[in-house]
């Protein structure tokens, strides 16, 4: 898991930066038994790259996820984090997820129970 951590920062340094900077500011743990997953998408050389990491309710990181897409919009680069973000926690068998992402459209489009969707 290290190499791919490592070779996913290498290659999408901004991306993770920016990620990391918004998981700082959000220190609260998921509960026990969850996985908080952080996720964003930032323009790197014309190109949108989202980026994935999972937290276990210890702060461990147990999952890292990177991919390039070749779009203009950042709503849908953000939607493909999204996806991407719930695909990873699918292939890691997480049956409880918290999603995070600094694109409240995305969220509350994602939630069927938000009183704020239009």
């Amino acid at each position: 898991m290290l190499l791919s951590i490592n070779s996913s920062y290498l290659s999408f340094r901004q991306a993770f930066i920016a990620l990391i900077l918004a998981s700082a500011t959000t220190t609260t743990l998921p509960p026990e038994d969850w996985v908080k997953t952080n996720f964003d998408a930032t323009m790197q050389d014309s190109a949108i790259v989202t980026a994935v990491i999972y937290q276990n309710s210890t702060s461990t990181i147990i999952g890292i996820e990177t991919m390039k897409h070749h779009l203009a919009s950042a709503l849908m680069s953000e939607c493909l984090a999204a996806r991407l973000s719930i695909e990873l926690a699918l292939s890691l068998i997480i049956s409880h997820l918290i999603l995070k992402c600094d694109a409240k459209v995305v969220i509350q489009n994602l939630d069927p129970t938000d009183e704020d969707r239009e």
